[in-house]
């Protein structure tokens, strides 16, 4: 109703909830299936590994098949158009990746494919490899990025982070990016508020970057009118390539504030918070 088309989900999302798997691919298959809305973009990730066994990929022809059939099945509809690898598998070429994602593209099950946590170095051997090979690429890189710097001793290993390297690269070629955790949480928000801040979130975020950073959103704040929340979601707005922030909300009144963050952003000035990589 307030005019989102866009719909990101994986086959691995609530697995660690042990009431059953895919529950999330399952409810928004529920809610298409009765809206019936052909305007909806929907995007789901797989080769997730095993939350049992870390240690071992998925992202292989056969497992990869099976979670996009699941996925199929669970999203009640004919194909996905953005279907992104949720993890890498370093142990194949990347090029023998691109080459079976091809095949799901041809036989229509996917419109265009994407990565989710590669490195710099395993995307640009895949989009090279598909480049010179007549493949499709990836199209989309969806990683760790939002205005907040990130501590890196306080996330896992293999979640992937925008770095200085990988914002040249998208910049230069005009990939897109799709950004989770784009709110930090919820970091300056709550720092804003004046909230006390969880143990967890500190450790990710707490730094003298961030700092500064909140005391320029808050004053931005003062001077425009516009929340901390909206003026965090602007810095994505502001880039020079494509960059998707995904947002997650507990309530209503979230939803709406984060979806005001794009409203007449088109011809909203700078307002100096693109703070970029160097």
């Amino acid at each position: 109703e307030m005019g989102g088309n866009f719909i990101d989900t994986a086959h691995v999302y609530n697995d660690w909830v042990p009431v059953e798997k895919s529950r999330s691919e399952k409810i928004v298959g529920e809610w298409i299936a009765v809206h019936n809305s052909e305007d909806i973009v929907l995007s789901t990730k797989g080769g997730h590994f095993d939350l049992a066994n870390p240690s071992v990929s998925r992202v292989t022809r056969k497992q990869v098949r099976c979670d996009i059939e699941e996925s199929l099945e669970y999203l009640k509809t004919d194909y996905i158009d953005l279907y992104f690898l949720h993890r890498d598998n370093t142990a194949l070429p990347a090029g023998e990746i691109v080459e079976f994602m091809n095949e799901l593209i041809r036989e229509k099950k996917v419109k265009a494919i994407g990565c989710s946590n590669w490195s710099l170095a395993r995307m640009r051997e895949a989009n090279d490899y598909a480049k010179s090979h007549g493949q499709e690429g990836f199209s989309v890189n969806q990683l760790m990025w939002s205005l907040a710097r990130i501590n890196k001793t306080g996330i896992p290993d293999d979640y992937v982070t925008m770095d200085a390297d990988t914002y040249r690269y998208h910049k230069k070629n005009g990939l897109a990016a799709m950004c989770y955790s784009s709110q930090a949480k919820g970091y300056f928000a709550k720092r804003a508020a004046g909230a006390a801040l969880p143990a967890d979130l500190q450790a990710v975020y707490q730094n003298s970057i961030n700092d500064r950073i909140c005391d320029r959103l808050q004053a931005l704040s003062a001077q425009t009118g516009r929340s901390v929340t909206e003026l965090s979601l602007q810095y994505f707005v502001q880039q020079d390539f494509p960059a998707v922030p995904i947002v997650s909300c507990s309530t209503t009144g979230q939803l709406k504030e984060c979806a005001a963050a794009f409203e007449g952003a088109d011809t909203m000035p700078d307002f100096g918070i693109k703070e970029e990589f160097s």
